[in-house]
């Protein structure tokens, strides 16, 4: 196999005896998301600096292997990787059978994700996968396949769900598991989700590949997102119990379309026309019907849960940003998780209970835990539960957190029972939702 070598080590050279001493080796295929990257931010322990490209050529390679390379310029905890990189037109087939300890990273256009995964669990590979691994109910059908697949080869495929390492929402399970102010579990979850396609940094649009608009190669708005958001549910009010389909009621899903105009569309992508491929999309005004925006809900375990998604275009200034309300309900107490206009566009956490006693005796216990945590009533009699910000980690830091716990996994304890039942339910609820709103 002939292989476009990259080097990504700048200034100094790697010895090449320090690799044969780990475990594990890493391949990164099609990484035409960031997501890929961030992975990378930082060294991981047990996995050779030497990693294996296997991609298309084009800008997504290249935006790829710059941020790689950036990583290991900086000045400060500088990376080492070295990038081998084979970007011929059959590049999935070039990948080679794995050996021991090897995986794969896939972050990218979601209309191959799930064959790159089956395709990866038959060649040996382990699977570490960006959201959403599945896009549609066919997809659906064949990521059930490679779990059985990768069980029966002792493989892991382990979802990219980064929220679950966001301060607030650790948090927020400590105080769901609070009996004083949860003692039945939570009656209901509300969420609601605003994001944008375009936004404007240091007076320059955020780029998008063409693709992005392309709801068959990037997903559905509620088969996209909510995939966080179903997963951080499951995970809150029900730690390591295997939910199932069958403990999925009460199913429904609608959607409907954010409109791209040409003009819109060409200052996201830098694209001067419509693709092909989007013209089926295009409405009799000219603009482009995206189905972004949607509604999930269900019951689970008797629980009502209710979450909509909504792309806008582009926020209306530089102030506003991305909005984000979750509101969980019991008879006793509401906790919010809020990212608004109020808050600074900050995500902050907040509960409230007619007895305020509980509140503060759940506060105490939660303290003892995390003893950086403060409270302060706020006007409206909710408890603001406060965390400084050097306890907070970014988004950013969330992906070399969820590597860890995977090569751990990988490694040691293979996948849990309920985590592989959880993920794949998670995934039969959005691809049956977006089946359910194309029959309106």
């Amino acid at each position: 196999m002939n292989f476009r070598i990259h080097i990504a080590v700048l200034g100094f050279i790697v010895a090449s005896g320090c690799s044969e001493s780990v475990e594990n080796r890493l391949t990164v295929i099609a990484p035409a998301h960031f997501h890929a990257s961030l992975i990378q931010k930082e060294k991981l322990e047990g996995v050779s600096d030497t990693v294996n490209v296997f991609a298309p050529e084009g800008q997504e390679l290249e935006s790829y292997l710059e941020t790689v390379r950036s990583f290991n310029s900086r000045e400060c905890n500088p990376t080492a990787w070295v990038e081998k990189v084979y970007s011929g037109p059959d590049y999935i087939d070039a990948v080679p059978e794995a050996g021991k300890g090897e995986f794969v990273i896939l972050s990218g256009n979601n209309r191959d994700k799930t064959e790159y995964i089956a395709e990866s669990i038959k060649k040996g590979y382990n699977v570490l996968s960006d959201k959403p691994m599945a896009i549609s109910s066919q997809n659906w059908r064949l990521l059930e396949k490679a779990y059985s697949d990768a069980e029966q080869k002792g493989l892991v495929i382990y979802d990219l769900m980064t929220e679950r390492y966001e301060t607030l929402n650790i948090l927020a399970k400590a105080l769901l598991a609070d009996k004083d102010l949860f003692p039945d579990g939570a009656d209901s979850v509300d969420v609601i989700d605003i994001h944008h396609f375009c936004k404007m940094v240091l007076g320059k649009p955020t780029r998008r590949p063409g693709w992005y608009y392309d709801v068959k190669q990037q997903g559905e708005g509620i088969a996209d997102v909510t995939t966080h958001f179903i997963d951080l549910i499951f995970w809150e009010l029900f730690p390591e119990q295997p939910i199932g389909v069958a403990n999925i009621e009460n199913l429904t899903a609608e959607h409907y379309p954010t409109e791209i105009s040409p003009e819109q569309y060409r200052l996201s992508t830098g694209l001067e026309t419509f693709p092909d491929y989007l013209k089926e999309y295009v409405n009799i005004n000219g603009n482009l019907d995206v189905y972004s925006n949607g509604k999930i809900s269900f019951n689970v375990n008797g629980t009502y849960v209710n979450i909509a998604v909504r792309w806008d275009f582009m926020p209306s200034d530089e102030k506003v940003s991305d909005s984000f309300c979750q509101r969980i309900l019991s008879k006793k107490a509401e906790l919010d998780i809020l990212q608004d206009r109020e808050t600074g566009y900050k995500r902050e956490l907040f509960i409230k209970s007619f007895d305020e006693d509980a509140v503060m005796s759940a506060i105490k216990r939660l303290s003892t835990m995390y003893p950086y945590v403060s409270v302060t009533k706020t006007d409206d009699d909710r408890f603001h539960v406060s965390v400084p910000d050097e306890y907070r980690t970014g988004h950013e830091e969330h992906f070399s957190k969820v590597a860890r716990t995977f090569i751990s996994s990988m490694n040691d304890t293979g996948i849990q029972e309920w985590e592989k039942v959880n993920t794949l339910t998670k995934y039969y609820i959005t691809t049956t939702a977006v089946e359910m709103a194309n029959r309106q």
